[in-house]
């Protein structure tokens, strides 16, 4: 260290001296004269404190100002993606809320360029809905792209993609000949853990988007985006199809298909557990054959009643036809669901249905769960209980012979 710098440590730490007082008395017997620090043409201790700390208070003036402009713009962000939000999750028309999704990110953000892309393929329930709705009437922002060149846009842990001083035109916005797009953000759109399409943002200006960009809010945004599709999606279903078996008043099988992929998904996305009981009255054809069709009719109705009356909160009940029925239990082990199999099958085999006389219902069901061996997708799920399912078929069918 200099002298002037061990000089300002001694007055900024004089509790040094509590250690060496031999140390300040030898300094103070030091005559002036003598002292290493020179008064010519340099401050004196004293204005060298005095001119450090009139610095770091401008510097503290000044930091506290930035804090400000930069509290007050994230206010403004923050209120702006707040409308955005709740475009996107109060919206029941998808035209609709592409239209004013856009709309908004332009007039609140000023950039001229947002197109919403989802993936074109069978992987995925809800593009291949829309795409069919569409079909006829095109989306001004939207584009349907093959899942090999979206998946391709982004590295295996799915982050986003900015591009700025872009020299070549864009592969998304080049299209758009009004545009000059300079730089560029893709930001993926994940459902489930799933990448299902981007958000992509284009301006003008060739520094608007660039690395070290900060993009977590516009990440929440793209999830919230995936959600509200999928949502719209669901209540369309719901609106434009019986769901509802009309003689159970459990969902029918149209409805096992998307929301066994939304479970599935979630399970996956946010590692819970969900299992699938298939349960299967083996004892139906006989029923049919004794009492006949318009009987067991009201035995499934009743049958349906006992099931709603009986079933959790979150659980999922859905009437397949001839006796059979799926009930997805989402965050419940393979061991809890079959528990819950064993206690639905004491209820409905000691109820007592009016058509039927007693002891004549026979109740065999199979349980999978996710996370199990073999099953990565909805289907493998499905397959799995279906399995369990004839393999209690073959037990009881071994019982009764021997």
């Amino acid at each position: 260290m200099k002298n002037d710098q061990i000089a300002l440590y001694l007055n900024d730490h004089p509790e040094f001296f509590n250690q060496y007082p031999e140390l300040l008395a030898r300094i103070q017997s030091i005559a002036s004269e003598d002292m290493p620090l020179k008064p010519v043409k340099t401050l004196n201790i004293a204005d060298r404190i005095l001119k450090r700390a009139q610095e770091d208070k401008e510097n503290m003036k000044n930091q506290l100002v930035s804090f400000m402009e930069i509290s007050q713009a994230n206010e403004k962000i923050q209120e702006n993606l707040f409308e955005i939000d709740r475009i996107i999750m109060y919206s029941l028309n998808f035209s609709q809320m592409i239209g004013q999704l856009r709309e908004e990110i332009i007039k609140r953000f000023k950039i001229p360029g947002v197109q919403i892309i989802l993936m074109d393929g069978d992987k995925h329930l809800m593009e291949r809905c829309l795409k069919e709705r569409l079909a006829k009437n095109s989306v001004d922002g939207l584009q349907f792209v093959d899942t090999d060149t979206v998946a391709g846009w982004f590295s295996t842990d799915l982050k986003p993609v900015l591009r700025a001083e872009m020299t070549e035109a864009s592969g998304i916005f080049g299209a758009i000949s009004e545009l000059n797009i300079q730089s560029e953000a893709l930001i993926p759109i994940i459902l489930h853990g799933n990448l299902i399409g981007a958000m992509a943002l284009g301006s003008e200006s060739p520094h608007h988007f660039h690395e070290g960009l900060r993009t977590d809010l516009l990440e929440r945004t793209a999830e919230k985006l995936g959600i509200a599709i999928e949502n719209i999606l669901l209540l369309d279903l719901m609106k434009n199809q019986p769901v509802l078996d009309s003689n159970t008043g459990l969902y029918n099988e149209i409805y096992l298909d998307p929301v066994l992929r939304r479970e599935f998904g979630w399970a996956q996305c946010y590692g819970k557990s969900l299992s699938l009981i298939k349960m299967h009255i083996d004892s139906f054809e006989e029923l049919v054959n004794t009492y006949g069709k318009s009987r067991i009719k009201k035995v499934l109705q009743e049958a349906g009643k006992v099931l709603a009356e009986n079933s959790r909160g979150g659980d999922i009940m859905i009437s397949c036809g001839a006796g059979d029925f799926l009930i997805l239990l989402p965050d419940t082990s393979e061991q809890g669901a079959g528990q819950i199999a064993q206690r639905i099958r004491k209820i409905l085999i000691n109820h007592m249905f009016p058509e039927l006389e007693n002891d004549c219902v026979r109740i065999i069901f199979g349980v999978a769960a996710t996370p199990g061996k073999d099953i990565e997708s909805p289907a493998d799920l499905l397959a799995a209980a279906g399995e369990a399912l004839e393999k209690a078929q073959k037990q009881k069918d071994k019982a009764l012979t021997v």
